[in-house]
């Protein structure tokens, strides 16, 4: 029956990852889940578009006290635009890129990975017909178009002759510091997060912009990239190359185990949510914020005209609102969005060296490193934050946030809670954080139960398959892509600390696997191995090695072995041998190592030291077998034995 869908066949010219997946869901019988939306008419329309602008009329205060200190830089950036208009020459987006990376390797890094001294001013802006036609050619046609009804179809088929007038436009509009009307018009679609909606905080909302303003915005990232990257917190680790949430989730348990590794200590971990984060950014104040990381006046200018006076309306199939005007926040489904968030908290820091704040976007964790039961840092920092928080505009959503207390101690005396504006923080026994359950013993049953659920209810797809009689090689790549790609997800992360009882579990599922395809799979130790070195997009393996390197590490093997139970069915499914997750482990802890390795300015560099003979590394002192089970003890080993 698969003949029937050409995209099975690899060789096929209609194959693509799209009709893939339709016919895969026409196999499987598969039912995406339905949200209702019964109620939808214009008066919720209006409703839902007053609820989104909500932070307007709080932000109006904080606006006209930045607007002083903005018109300033008004008459600064005609005066930049005069004296580049006699001096002006075309950058590329490769010239900006590699004038960068110069800069960037002939300067003395200090430890933070924050060049020691100043870098030079940037060159202006000044973009090419060549670059305009290079974006234009790489849109998607299947993409939704904006409000001014331009498909990313015409830009793509088009892209010769649109190159040179848009960057006339897109260059004029950087000379005026100002974005056009017609690009800053949105309509917002409301995604329901979830399947019965109980107010309006259950819809997303998720702008939809004009295409040819998200070509330009791309052409404006890369450069602001260049050049506030040098300057940005290395404890944050979004939107960065060479960082991911296993960085993140690494570098704090990292921190955790090394303090824990001492006497008479315990750890406080306060999980920040904040309301709407995106939409409440206030743009005078993050023009100050660009301008103290060398941003040219002119861009700060640009940028604060893309957020404000933005024209938005909120459809709901047929129906739509009246429009609105907004000069708060970033729209989500902007290209440019996430990255002046990343900009806007950039100052939000710790202070005190026992208080670590980690981010990953509006993802923001405080870990109190508590010595003697002194908590005096950990609750000052938590109350600057929050004084922060209320001078930027940002809202503290106190009955999201949650508190974890790590505490190994004999004789644990009674904590007193922690209070945020006035509000006493809930304590959990666990939480998922940047998708990898923590539990406060630091053990992995809970994550790996999570994972193996949801593992073995893909299982089913797999067996689908093999009765279609689908060639074995199809089934393995979905076992890779669907749920190997599930249980390796952070796989250097948890896969050291997993038990013996853990693997086993584990790769049982994968045994599993084996019998279904027919054919061996990689073994989770394989797998683990392998995140340290590149390897090709599978599909059941992302379910089972989702954050691997996170948790598999300290996993029992009681977990290991349920893991490998699934592994081992789709084997017998497929009738192949397939990789088991120690495997997986490995690799990925080898791959990740290497990579921080050479990115002198990832903050994690520092860990990784070099013996005399310049081929090992020095292993990390370890008291505990949590510590020297975690990733970065681990990740040495790996490439001490990787270099013999």
């Amino acid at each position: 029956m698969y003949s029937q869908f050409n995209v099975f066949n690899p060789g096929s010219k209609l194959a693509d990852s799209r009709s893939l997946w339709q016919g895969l869901r026409t196999i499987t019988d598969y039912k995406a889940p339905t949200f209702g939306m019964s109620n939808a008419d214009t008066s919720l329309a209006d409703e839902l578009n007053i609820f989104y602008a909500r932070f307007e009329a709080a932000a109006i205060d904080a606006n006209a006290k930045a607007n002083t200190n903005a018109i300033a830089n008004a008459s600064a950036c005609r005066q930049e635009e005069n004296a580049n208009t006699e001096n002006a020459f075309i950058v590329s987006e490769h010239d900006v890129r590699r004038a960068f990376r110069r800069v960037n390797t002939s300067k003395a890094a200090g430890p933070d990975g924050i060049s020691a001294t100043p870098l030079s001013p940037p060159p202006a802006l000044w973009i090419s017909e060549d670059d305009v036609r290079q974006i234009f050619l790489k849109q998607k046609k299947r993409k939704a178009l904006g409000p001014d009804g331009v498909t990313p179809a015409c830009l793509k088929t088009c892209a010769d002759q649109l190159a040179f007038i848009f960057s006339q436009i897109f260059n004029r509009s950087l000379e005026l510091c100002e974005v056009p009307a017609c690009f800053k018009d949105s309509t917002i679609i409301p995604i329901p997060k979830k399947p019965k909606i109980t107010g309006l905080n259950d819809y997303r909302p998720v702008a939809l912009t004009s295409v040819v303003m998200k070509s330009f915005e791309r052409l404006v990232l890369a450069y602001l990239k260049n050049i506030t990257g040098p300057l940005l917190d290395p404890l944050q680790f979004a939107y960065r190359a060479n960082r991911s949430v296993d960085d993140a989730v690494n570098m704090g348990l990292h921190f955790i185990l090394q303090h824990l590794d001492k006497s008479g200590t315990y750890v406080r971990l306060l999980f920040v949510d904040f309301s709407s984060a995106f939409n409440t950014i206030i743009p005078t104040l993050l023009q100050t914020k660009l301008s103290q990381l060398s941003v040219p006046s002119s861009i700060c200018q640009w940028i604060t005209s893309f957020l404000t006076d933005r024209h938005q309306l909120v459809k709901l199939g047929k129906f739509k609102s009246n429009s609105r005007t907004s000069s708060t926040g970033a729209p989500q489904g902007c290209v440019l969005s996430p990255l002046p968030f990343s900009l806007y908290t950039n100052d939000c820091t710790s202070t005190d060296p026992s208080v670590k704040l980690l981010k990953f976007a509006d993802d923001t964790t405080v870990i109190g490193l508590i010595q003697d039961g002194d908590e005096s840092a950990y609750r000052q920092e938590i109350e600057q934050l929050a004084a922060w928080c209320s001078r930027n505009n940002l809202e503290l959503n106190t009955l999201k946030t949650v508190e974890m207390i790590v505490d190994f101690r004999r004789n644990t005396p009674a904590l007193p809670p922690l209070t945020i504006m006035n509000s006493t923080v809930p304590t959990a026994e666990s939480f998922r954080f940047l998708d990898t359950t923590i539990s406060q013993d630091l053990k992995w049953d809970t994550h790996i139960d999570a994972t193996i659920k949801k593992a073995q209810q893909r299982l089913y797809f797999l067996r689908q398959l093999r009765k279609f009689n689908l060639p074995q090689e199809l089934l393995i790549h979905f076992y890779s892509a669907v749920i190997e790609s599930v249980v390796c997800t952070s796989i250097t992360v948890w896969f050291g600390s997993a038990t013996k009882s853990d693997m086993r579990r584990l790769q049982r599922m994968v045994r599993t696997a084996e019998r279904i395809i027919g054919a061996p799979l990689p073994t989770l130790q394989e797998l683990y191995t392998s995140r340290f070195a590149y390897r090709p997009n599978r599909y059941i393996e992302s379910i089972l090695t989702g954050n691997i390197t996170t948790w598999f590490g300290n996993s029992t093997m009681q977990d290991r072995r349920a893991f490998q139970r699934v592994v081992r069915s789709a084997e017998r499914i497929i009738h192949t041998k397939l990789p088991d997750l120690h495997s997986i482990y490995s690799k990925r802890c080898w791959t990740k190592a290497r990579k921080i390795v050479k990115d002198l300015s990832h903050p994690n560099n520092g860990l990784f030291s070099l013996l005399r003979s310049g081929k090992r590394f020095h292993s990390l002192k370890a008291n505990t077998e949590r510590l020297r089970r975690s990733f970065f003890p681990q990740a040495i080993w790996t490439l001490n034995q990787n270099s013999t």
